[in-house]
């Protein structure tokens, strides 16, 4: 479905109204759907508007998904090195005993692991990340001694919301909901998140972890 969404957006772009329009109502509405105009079904003026706000909403629902997409895949690298390191292989111990090899082969030598967070986050950031000293580089490999941290069970659930977007902007909050132990919400804590274009890559400038 998100594949065939995608596909409807391009063709937002370079077709006709009426025939994205069409399609997009097709792919988004289940086989037994009524008709959104039912007592003008007939009208093609209310059809037109009808199928227009299908496409338009076709195309929000592609960004919702690629918006919440891109933040889970930063909140995983930056769990990496607070709460959630990678996982290591317990039979290649470092040299001293103290530390283990990253078990990840794509993510086993300390430039992997640069790209990676590069890919999703500002060289501020990045650095603050790769300079935490969370995993070292010996003899060419990767290797950590960082243990999985418990993660606050209050936390509850969360909703990405876009504030702001523009062509090398977007802006977003995240509702964390608390809860207590019969799952009731006690507080909401309200998170800023930018993202920005630079050199032609989304990449996060504002990423405050919370978990």
């Amino acid at each position: 479905m998100k594949k065939l969404i995608a596909i409807l957006a391009l063709m937002l772009a370079l077709s006709p109204v009426a025939s994205y329009a069409a399609l997009a109502e097709q792919a988004t509405a289940s086989p037994d759907s009524d008709w959104l105009y039912a007592e003008d079904a007939g009208d093609k003026e209310n059809w037109t508007e009808a199928t227009d706000e299908d496409a338009e909403d076709a195309i929000e629902e592609t960004e919702t998904d690629e918006d919440e997409t891109l933040f889970e895949n930063a909140l995983q690298v930056y769990g990496w090195f607070e709460s959630q390191p990678l996982d290591v292989d317990s039979e290649k111990p470092s040299p001293d005993g103290k530390k283990f090899q990253v078990l990840d082969d794509r993510l086993n030598t300390m430039r992997a692991l640069e790209a990676e967070v590069h890919t999703y986050f500002s060289d501020s950031i990045a650095k603050k990340l790769l300079g935490s000293g969370v995993y070292e580089d010996i003899d060419g490999y990767l290797y950590t001694d960082a243990q999985d941290r418990a993660i606050d069970e209050t936390i509850g659930e969360t909703e990405l919301t876009v504030e702001k977007r523009t062509e090398k902007k977007i802006t977003y909050t995240l509702a964390v909901n608390h809860v207590d132990a019969d799952g009731n919400v006690t507080s909401t804590d309200n998170l800023k998140y930018v993202l920005e274009m630079i050199d032609g890559i989304w990449k996060f400038t504002e990423f405050p972890y919370y978990l």
